[in-house]
């Protein structure tokens, strides 16, 4: 081998070491600069996570603070109270209004007999308002004792089924906003208690408001632990909450168990909504999107037993919400609307306290744009306003344990009312290790007028007590249990009929007369299928869940005269 080309080679083996001690240069740097790119953008996670939890307790700082200045000027206005109750006291109204009273009562629930007979010794006019009471699926006993009281117009609703407040009230304006000579309408509920100068106190309020929502009082005929608790909560409620904001002429969520409205509002409005307490405040926005103001009074009192009291809290993701769908409204509206809507997203008493304890520990560890001492200062000054609101509220010194139980009982209910303790309960409930139990199943068809579905039924007699259970593949309703199976089965006929739908069985024939035969459970009845078969010559004795071709619909039978009826 020659010099030159041995040095050629040697050269070119230099080059290539060179060539891959440069690679691996190359690659370590690139996976050191990619640890470093991995490490800055784990630091950027962390610090966006970090401002937006900085970004968040600001907000929250924000929201309780803005909270507890308004609870603040809540309890100084509810002491300046005196304005209210002078004015209504010495107001001399120039007429009376003509006003129309419209009592519900659902069930028979409620002293509505009492109620009446109030009405009647009321200490107004009697030329100048008029009575009419809904009674929504109740006793004919009921309805006999009102009319034998007489002064009220009496109108039955209901067959079986309560048709509900807000369809009952809103099918009776319908046929009595159109009547003469009426300037209000006043709403009350049969559960309510009302004293006999209620409507000169309603005539009063109407020369000021168009909408009036009436003062709750609890009465606690029981003296429980949680009647207590509830009792007294409803007074500070009355007492701070309401009153305050009727001080600053401040809108409240609409009562539909004791409200008034005057004709032209309703008139304009063109309806109610009296549902629930959801859609009592959505119509209560709307109201005063329209101009109309909700305006509470404490002169207008009606009671109610602690026990049948409902509770008027809406849900939170609800309010939530309905801010979300008003948003767009803030700044097109009155400002009374966008203060109303924004009251009623307001924090609960635990949020408060915990929001106050997390923000007084963080800023006192950590630098935060609102300091230890500030956040200290408005705690103190919401502690200083709960103290000085007990005097206003008039709570005793043998109430203050009662009304800092509430936030407890509030949250032991909505506890119960979550699947979480449902399903918790289910799990430590005791599964019962022998029942007595007897299951037969017939076939049964179940038709809308036009369309047939094969289905099951299931006859189930457990420990006494009878079922029915309706099963269509993987769908099933199970009725309520019964000491009779004829009361089961009803319960499975009337839920269809509800849904506009038949089951062709004895039960709901129009041919089928029950018959008493000595037995709990009644299932034996007569088919009287030889009134429209000549083929047939007597009655037939069957039982209720039989079935057969001559099914006639029970309404049929109601309208028709069966001897009429003929096969074509």
């Amino acid at each position: 081998m020659s010099v030159k080309k041995f040095n050629y080679l040697a050269v070119n083996t230099i080059v290539k070491d060179m060539r891959n001690f440069l690679l691996e240069i190359y690659f370590v740097l690139h996976i050191i600069n990619i640890t470093q790119r991995k490490r800055v953008m784990t630091g950027n996670i962390c610090n966006l996570l970090s401002n937006i939890c900085l970004l968040l307790f600001i907000l929250i700082s924000i929201y309780i603070g803005i909270y507890t200045l308004y609870y603040a000027a809540s309890v100084f206005f509810a002491s300046r109270n005196r304005r209210i109750f002078s004015r209504h006291r010495y107001f001399e109204p120039p007429y009376e209004n003509n006003i129309v009273m419209v009592i519900y009562s659902a069930n028979n629930e409620g002293d509505v007999v009492s109620l009446l007979e109030m009405m009647n010794k009321q200490d107004y006019p009697k030329t100048n308002y008029q009575t009419h009471i809904i009674l929504d699926n109740c006793s004919d006993e009921i309805s006999n004792k009102l009319e034998f009281i007489g002064g009220a117009k009496i109108w039955r609703l209901g067959d079986g089924q309560p048709v509900g407040k807000d369809e009952s009230v809103s099918w009776l304006l319908e046929r009595l906003v159109s009547l003469q000579n009426v300037n209000a309408f006043a709403f009350l509920d049969a559960k309510r208690q009302i004293s006999y100068d209620y409507l000169s106190n309603v005539n009063k309020e109407l020369f000021h408001n168009d909408v009036i929502v009436a003062q709750t009082d609890f009465i606690d005929s029981k003296g429980t632990l949680t009647s207590k608790i509830r009792t007294v909560y409803n007074k500070y409620s009355n007492r701070i909450h309401l009153l305050s904001r009727r001080v600053r002429d401040l809108s409240v969520v609409i009562d539909s168990d004791a409200c008034v409205i005057k004709q032209e509002v309703i008139e304009k409005i063109r309806c109610v909504d009296f549902k629930n307490i959801e859609s009592e405040l959505k119509y209560t926005t709307l109201l005063i999107k329209s101009g109309f103001d909700c305006l509470y009074s404490p002169n207008l009192v009606t009671k109610i037993d602690v026990e049948k009291a409902t509770n008027r809290k809406s849900q939170p993701l609800y309010r939530f919400e309905m801010v979300q769908h008003c948003f767009g409204f803030f700044f097109k509206s009155r400002p009374q609307f966008s203060e109303f809507v924004l009251y009623n997203v307001k924090p609960n008493i635990w949020f408060l306290l915990l929001s106050y304890f997390g923000l007084l520990a963080f800023s006192y560890t950590y630098s935060f744009i609102f300091d230890f001492p500030v956040i200290l200062s408005f705690f103190g000054i919401l502690l200083l306003g709960f103290v000085a609101s007990l005097p206003v509220a008039g709570i005793g010194k043998n109430e203050i344990g009662y009304l800092l139980l509430f936030p407890f009982y509030r949250s032991c209910k909505n506890l119960e009312k979550s699947k979480f303790y449902n399903s918790l309960i289910k799990m430590f409930k005791p599964k019962q290790t022998f029942i007595n139990r007897d299951i037969a199943t017939v076939d049964a068809i179940v038709t809308d007028g036009q369309n047939n579905l094969q289905c099951h039924l299931d006859l189930i007699s457990e420990d006494g007590l009878a079922r029915a259970v309706l099963r269509y593949k993987k769908k099933s309703y199970t009725s309520s249990s019964q000491i009779r199976m004829y009361d089961a089965v009803s319960d499975v006929v009337e839920r269809l009929n509800q849904m506009g739908l038949r089951i062709k069985i004895c039960h709901s024939c129009g041919l089928f007369t029950s018959k008493i035969d000595g037995s709990t459970n009644m299932v034996k009845g007569d088919c009287l299928k030889c009134k429209i078969n000549p083929a047939v010559y007597e009655p037939m004795e069957t039982l209720i869940w039989s079935s057969c071709d001559e099914y006639v619909p029970c309404e049929l039978g109601k309208v028709i005269d069966i001897k009429d009826y003929r096969h074509n």
